[in-house]
């Protein structure tokens, strides 16, 4: 998989200029997870997050990562950030009766409108392997911290839900790892690209697996991501993933698929 099916304006495009794709992906999450229940939660439970602090989440999708019920996050002032202004759209609907100070904001990460040393945290949830320019990207996330600030960057690792891309794999009878996309910031090669601007970074696991016994939502996560696989797919080849999906919950009761997730913390 070429790392421009994940970073191309068209697929950015594509997959993002509205929440429909990643609100399927996160749904399948959210109800087929064992051991983690839902990520965002975890992802918080690793900021150490105190009141006043200023955060900036570049890249804040559908603005999940900041939807808890009411006290599970203290007040902190947020800065919320994307290119797509549909995604800061439903982020705004979603976030409308937050506690929260919020604000939001179109914007790259590549050129962030903000002066130097603003915020105490920057976050970056799964998105800096759609950055064609990580460099600069990774340089303005270290420029608007303070000195003492946090980066906090998730990502996949390579054997993220290699199991359903096998799945795919023989539905297309095709070798799974020419379809799978090839993270160009991952649980891998991350580290190194991080510590160009920062000094400590280290890697938290997010322990988890998905257990799934709906082939249809199955199929239809396959089917979000079919822009990002890079190629065109023979007509009708959800319909006969789910068909294969089902054949193996109604033999195993479930389909397992393992997760590879987590986070790095970086200061400086």
């Amino acid at each position: 998989m070429k790392d421009s099916a994940l970073t191309s304006t068209g697929a950015l495009r594509n997959q993002y200029g509205q929440s429909e794709n990643l609100d399927i992906r996160i749904e399948l999450h959210k109800r087929f997870t064992v051991g983690e229940t839902d990520f965002g939660k975890w992802v918080r439970s690793q900021m150490n997050l105190v009141p006043g602090m200023k955060i900036l989440e570049a890249g804040c999708g559908e603005g999940g990562l900041w939807r808890a019920q009411p006290g599970e996050i203290p007040p902190v002032e947020l800065e919320l950030t994307d290119l797509s202004e549909g995604m800061l759209n439903t982020a705004r609907e979603r976030l409308s009766n937050s506690p929260l100070k919020i604000r939001f904001q179109k914007a790259d990460v590549c050129g962030l409108p903000f002066e130097s040393g603003s915020f105490d945290m920057a976050i970056a949830n799964h998105m800096l392997y759609h950055v064609p320019d990580r460099a600069r990207a990774i340089s303005e996330l270290r420029r608007v911290l303070k000195e003492d600030g946090t980066l906090i960057c998730s990502t996949a690792g390579r054997d993220n839900m290699r199991e359903l891309w096998a799945l795919i794999g023989e539905c297309l009878e095709t070798d799974p790892e020419e379809l799978q996309p090839r993270l160009s910031f991952e649980r891998e090669n991350g580290a190194g690209q991080l510590m160009a601007c920062f000094s400590r970074v280290e890697w938290v696991e997010c322990p988890a697996h998905l257990e799934v016994d709906r082939a249809d939502m199955l199929a239809r996560y396959a089917g979000s991501m079919q822009s990002m696989i890079g190629r065109n797919l023979p007509e009708g080849w959800q319909n006969r993933l789910e068909r294969m999906a089902q054949e193996r919950i109604d033999r195993d009761g479930s389909i397992w698929i393992s997760k590879s997730a987590g986070l790095f913390q970086c200061r400086p």
